[in-house]
Parts: C-alpha cells; structure tokens; sequence
C-alpha cells in the first residue's frame, strides 16, 4: 500500500512537472514576437537609415528569391486574388526554359514588400521573407483594394506562410512571430481561402 502511494505521488509529481513545462512552452509560443521592419522596396529601407545600403540590398534579393520559391499558389485567377485583392495577382513564370513538358498555369500575389528581422540588423543579410496584402477573413473581395483599405474593409500583411506583420505605428517598425524567419510555406496548391485558413492555423498554434 505504502509502494502505491509513492507511486501515486511521484506519478502526480511527474504530471505537474508536464504541465508546468507545457504552460512554459505554450506561453513562450504565444509571446515569440520579435522587432520588425516592413518596406516595399530598397530605396525605402535605406532612406529609413536603419539599415545601409548593402543589407537593404541583400535582404530584398533574399525576400525575392523566397518568393519565387514559395509564394502562395493557386490553379485560378480569381481563387488568387478573393484571398488577397483584384489585380493583385500575377501568373507564376514556368520554372524552367528548357522544359517541354506541359505545365499547369498557377498563379501567386505579388509581392507587396519585404520584412527585415530587427535583431538581425548587425548581419552583412539581415533575416527577410516576402510579405503579401492579403484580405484573408473579408466577406466580400471587392471591398480589398490594393495599396488602401475600402470602406469596412481591412487588408493586412502576411508572409506566404501565413505569419501576420502587426504595425507598432512607427514608420517601418512591425511586430512578427520569431519563427516567421525559419518557416517555409507549404507548396501544396490554394484553392479559395485556402490562405486565410493557412493564417487561421498558424495564429491558433501562436
């Protein structure tokens, strides 16, 4: 009986350690936000003189060949721009020149700007990801208007990830999840709203 006992607390003992490690976890999950800067192009990152010239450069070339690679996709016109906005998408360029085979027509959002890791601001390259305008959750997909926000409407930026950018209301400066850095999008092909879910899951998991 006495054996049972000392199971029992040393069993609740190794529960309540799960739990605080997981509440741990879970609280620093939700709390990953990091400083950010969000441009839309280079001569606007290196006009705001948080950066020079070189790192504005090369952060934007690295945020272009991301974007190539993993921008958000979708077999129609219009599933492409009810996620993010009319005429905000573009047909993605065939992935090889030399290839004959047949290849489906997709398209992606433009890329609407770039996001620079603010901790990463030392760094030669500092840590970016193309950003998209996206009107995941809106009703109604005429009410997004790309580069304004129509009447009841609200466009929001986002990597092809789905990490949502939080402007702080100062200039450049935006608020991003630590781990919109490192993830990649998944090449799976969107159909209409696919992004707005892909954003809901990764703020469910934030």
């Amino acid at each position: 009986m006495a054996g049972s006992k000392r199971s029992a607390v040393v069993g609740l003992s190794l529960i309540g350690a799960y739990l605080g490690v997981s509440y741990y976890l879970g609280s620093y999950q939700r709390n990953d936000a990091v400083a950010a800067d969000l441009f839309t192009n280079p001569q606007q990152c290196a006009a705001s003189g948080r950066y020079d010239r070189a790192q504005c450069d090369n952060a934007y070339a690295e945020a272009s060949r991301v974007n190539q690679q993993s921008a958000p996709r979708y077999k129609s016109l219009a599933d492409c721009e009810a996620d993010f906005s009319p005429g905000a998408c573009d047909r993605v360029p065939p992935t090889s020149a030399v290839s004959t085979a047949p290849t489906a027509t997709l398209f992606a959002p433009v890329m609407a700007g770039f996001v620079i890791g603010g901790a990463a601001a030392a760094l030669a390259t500092p840590a970016a990801q193309p950003v998209y305008r996206s009107c995941a959750g809106q009703q109604d997909p005429r009410n997004c208007i790309s580069g304004s926000v129509a009447s009841g409407a609200t466009s929001r930026f986002f990597t092809g990830a789905g990490y949502s950018v939080t402007s702080t209301g100062s200039g450049s400066s935006v608020s991003i999840s630590r781990s919109a850095f490192s993830a990649s999008a998944s090449s799976a092909t969107l159909s209409r709203g696919g992004f707005g879910a892909r954003a809901a899951s990764i703020s469910a998991r934030a």
